[in-house]
């Protein structure tokens, strides 16, 4: 079964995912500023970007940053905002992307105040990469960090658990 594999920008994940094995049709994804400490995994490979839409001039999307590093890739990156409008991402990054993807309608799905990044990617891939397993490398759903103000990780662990319970093809690594 092909696979994708969505990091997350956790300076903590264990070193021995570096060597994981990953075949060509297999997909990397990485979210936001891509955090410096991962980018070396799986040699560096990034096939999708999400960008979240923070609404904060001049940049308006987290990690706008990364689109330079994206840039310097040898491989086509494809860029996925979340949330704000397609016309405004691709009038600030030059990019023209046609994907976009509505996180409140997410939000309402879940029932949670604001989806993380990651589970506006379960959901995206879910539903349109079905022939895939989905891999989450390094996901804690910030379990030491317990006063967030935006995400809801407790609930958003509760999800993820319950589709793996279910039979659903994702794995934590």
């Amino acid at each position: 079964m092909k696979k994708l594999y969505l990091i997350a920008n956790n300076p903590k994940i264990k070193s021995n995912i570096l060597s994981t094995p990953i075949h060509k049709t297999d997909l990397v994804i990485r979210f936001n500023h891509i955090d410096q400490n991962t980018r070396q995994y799986f040699n560096g490979r990034t096939d999708i970007l999400f960008l979240r839409y923070n609404n904060a001039p001049p940049s308006y999307y987290h990690g706008l940053s990364a689109i330079n590093y994206i840039r310097q890739l040898k491989n086509n990156v494809e860029v996925i905002p979340i949330g704000g409008n397609t016309t405004l991402f691709n009038k600030i990054t030059g990019l023209n992307t046609k994907q976009h993807i509505n996180k409140e309608s997410i939000d309402k799905i879940w029932k949670v105040k604001s989806a993380s990044s990651g589970l506006v990617a379960i959901t995206y891939f879910l539903k349109e990469y079905p022939e895939y397993k989905i891999v989450l490398v390094g996901f804690n759903f910030h379990s030491e960090q317990r006063n967030l103000r935006i995400h809801e990780f407790a609930r958003e662990k509760k999800i993820v658990e319950t589709f793996i319970k279910k039979g659903y093809p994702i794995e934590l690594i």
